[in-house]
C-alpha cells in the first residue's frame, strides 16, 4: 500500500468542487521512484521541474568533477549515491515544487495504485469529507504546587539541584 497526496491547483481554492478540478488533480505517491533513479534527467523533464533539473545538473557536475579527480571507483560510487538519493526523494521534490507554485494538498489517501487512490479521493470529495488532519494534543497545565520554593538572597542557599533552606548544622 502506498500513501498518495492529492493536490489541486491554486485557483481551485483548496477544494475539489467541479469536474475541471478533478481533471487537474495531481496524485503524488510517497514511494521510491525507479524512473528518477534510473533516468534522472528524463524524469525531471517529464515532470517539468526545470529549476530542480538545473540544480541537479550543477550538483552532479561538481560531484563528478571531484570524483574524477579522486579517481578509481569514486565516480561510480558518487553516481550511484546521487541516483539512489534522487530515487528516494524525487516524489518529495515534486510535491515541494508544486506547493511552491501554490498547489494545495487536499487529501492523504492510502491505496494500492493510482486508480484506487483517485477513486478514494473522488469518493471523499463527493461525500464532502475532509482529509484527516493531524491530531492536536491539548495543552496540559502543570498542577499548581502549594508552596513553591523561590530562591532568595539571604539565609537560603542553593546546593546542587535542591532549593530550600539550609538545614546543615
Amino acid at each position: 500500500m502506498t500513501t498518495f497526496l492529492a493536490m489541486v491547483p491554486p485557483d481551485a481554492g483548496g477544494k475539489i468542487r467541479t469536474g475541471s478540478d478533478v481533471d487537474r488533480l495531481v496524485l503524488v505517491p510517497d514511494k521510491f521512484s525507479f524512473g528518477a533513479f534510473a533516468f534522472s534527467i528524463l524524469w525531471f523533464l517529464y515532470h517539468r521541474l526545470w529549476m530542480l533539473f538545473l540544480g541537479y545538473l550543477a550538483v552532479t557536475l561538481v560531484l563528478e568533477v571531484i570524483a574524477i579527480q579522486v579517481g578509481g571507483a569514486a565516480t561510480v560510487a558518487v553516481t550511484f549515491v546521487i541516483s539512489l538519493f534522487l530515487g528516494f526523494e524525487a516524489q518529495n521534490l515534486r510535491r515541494w515544487s508544486l506547493e511552491r507554485q501554490g498547489w494545495k494538498v487536499v487529501y492523504h489517501v492510502v491505496a494500492a495504485n493510482a486508480e484506487e487512490a483517485e477513486a478514494r479521493v473522488l469518493q471523499h470529495a463527493a461525500l464532502g469529507m475532509a482529509s484527516p488532519q493531524p491530531m492536536r494534543v491539548p495543552e496540559q497545565t502543570a498542577p499548581a504546587k502549594p508552596n513553591p520554593i523561590i530562591p532568595r538572597v539571604g539565609t537560603e542557599k542553593v546546593v546542587g539541584l535542591s532549593l530550600g533552606p539550609d538545614r546543615r548544622q
